[in-house]
């Protein structure tokens, strides 16, 4: 646990190492077991996800975290300022290997599959950082200010974001009343919107530089009327989008049940396309 100052020193900088015979023999491995079933690529291996208050969180505990935000505010930015230091190093050592994963098609759930970073279907620019993609969030913060998430979220994510070609940006937390905050933090390219956001207000205030990540609430599967709450729901979020000329994608994650009914998520896709293309 991280209970004091002399417990920053606890947190390591973080170290990549390649260990490329064992690569060779791996690949050659999976080359042998899918041989005529599936093409095999090698990943260069490496992301990263740069939401660091998940890993302080978990390391200090969330309620002593929301009650440092009041009495100890000094030596939560010291930690942070550990935490960052050591995600930082860890991006370093990872671009000096060049095994960072430029060819990862999806971040933190979302289909990144673009020109942009992957020309010529698939191939990527370069087993570095500032070639790829990485995710941040601050969920703990979903009960806190915007302010809060300017002070002691938004200078060290914007540190880490620099590194990168591209970031997706937020979980399952509410972010609709910060986005003027969020979308400061460099090479910004997707942004969460998750049930717990006011979908008209997300929109509103995204403007057209970003695209909206929509998360359907999972508790829909669960409905008795499924069909009718799945098509509301999309539709809310679809006319939001719309009527406000933001971009749009939709996310069905998080499932925990679907009633023993796997066609749902059948219908539920049928109905999202109905909707997107009409």
């Amino acid at each position: 646990m991280l209970n004091g100052a002399e417990d920053i020193e606890k947190i390591k900088d973080i170290v990549i190492t390649n260990d490329a015979e064992k690569n060779v023999e791996y690949l050659a491995e999976a080359e042998a077991i899918f041989a005529g079933v599936a093409p095999v690529k090698l990943s260069h291996g490496v992301s990263f996800n740069v939401g660091v208050w998940d890993f302080l969180s978990m390391y200090r505990g969330v309620e002593e975290v929301y009650y440092d935000l009041i009495d100890r505010p000094e030596f939560l930015h010291a930690l942070m300022r550990r935490i960052t230091d050591a995600t930082l190093a860890g991006i370093k050592s990872a671009n000096e290997l060049k095994v960072y994963n430029d060819i990862s098609q999806t971040c933190h759930c979302s289909y990144v599959y673009t020109d942009e970073f992957l020309p010529d279907f698939g191939k990527g620019l370069g087993a570095v950082s500032q070639n790829s993609w990485a995710y941040g969030l601050a969920q703990l913060f979903t009960s806190t200010s915007p302010e809060v998430t300017a002070e002691f979220e938004l200078p060290y994510i914007t540190e880490m974001a620099q590194q990168f070609g591209a970031i997706y940006y937020g979980c399952c937390e509410r972010l609709d009343d910060r986005l003027d905050i969020i979308k400061k933090i460099p090479n910004l390219k997707k942004i969460s919107c998750s049930p717990w956001s006011d979908r008209n207000n997300f929109a509103e205030q995204i403007g057209k530089d970003f695209i909206i990540s929509a998360k359907p609430t999972p508790a829909i599967f669960a409905s008795d009327n499924f069909e009718d709450v799945a098509r509301e729901d999309l539709e809310t979020m679809y006319n939001a989008a719309k009527a406000n000329g933001a971009n749009l994608e939709f996310i069905l994650k998080d499932l925990s049940t679907v009633l023993n009914e796997p066609k749902r998520l059948n219908r539920w896709h049928e109905i999202a396309m109905e909707i997107v293309c009409k």
